[in-house]
């Protein structure tokens, strides 16, 4: 497997290209998505968790500079991830994520799934009286998810493809997502009820498609 730059070379990447919290908690709780998702099909893939970590991280290191010109995103994420020597399985992954490309490897089909429950679970955790994923049951959030005005931008069927793409359950898909995500979620400003985005809007992937 490519050697890929380290997390912290990655993190400091990513805030020099995004500069919205939002964006940095949905790109932290896509991470942690992806290595619970890495950790589960471990035995049927021969990817490190640091890789698919690391695509969930970045997947969206382009958004504010293709805020304007959406057809652009993943495009031009792709151009900085290749001039910083992240592998071409990290690239095509990114790319695909906003249909540029065909999803050609598991990897790339988890952050489509990943991209979309990541952002039904931020949403569900804030409309929590205790504000956390940890807490969260998988019976409530499949409440949630069957609810189509709640967190409308969560593509439902994004999400849906965790059975067909990674042979996953939609419940077993929600279970990760939640422990993933409630394993970081003071990263993700969940636990600290002072230091909350508050409105569940505000969570792109809650309010709008980023895969766009």
């Amino acid at each position: 497997m490519n050697e890929f730059p380290d997390r912290n070379t990655s993190l400091e990447l990513l805030a020099g290209h995004l500069k919205s919290e939002q964006m940095l908690i949905h790109s932290l709780s896509v991470e942690a998505v992806m290595t619970g998702f890495c950790r589960a099909l471990t035995p049927r893939i021969s990817d490190s968790p640091e890789m698919w970590a690391r695509t969930g991280l970045l997947h969206d290191i382009d958004y504010e500079l293709t805020e304007k010109d959406s057809s652009r995103h993943a495009l031009v994420g792709a151009e900085i991830l290749r001039s910083e020597n992240y592998p071409q399985d990290i690239v095509n992954a990114v790319l695909a994520h906003n249909g540029h490309t065909e999803p050609d490897s598991m990897m790339a089909k988890a952050l489509i799934v990943a991209d979309a429950l990541s952002g039904l679970v931020y949403a569900g955790a804030l409309m929590r009286p205790d504000r956390r994923a940890s807490t969260m049951n998988v019976k409530s959030l499949k409440k949630k998810y069957k609810s189509k005005g709640f967190a409308a931008g969560a593509n439902r069927q994004h999400i849906a493809l965790c059975e067909e793409w990674l042979d996953l359950t939609l419940e077993s898909a929600m279970e990760i997502a939640i422990n993933s995500m409630g394993a970081v979620e003071e990263s993700l400003g969940l636990a600290n009820a002072d230091n909350l985005v508050t409105n569940s809007d505000s969570c792109p992937d809650a309010a709008a498609d980023t895969s766009r």
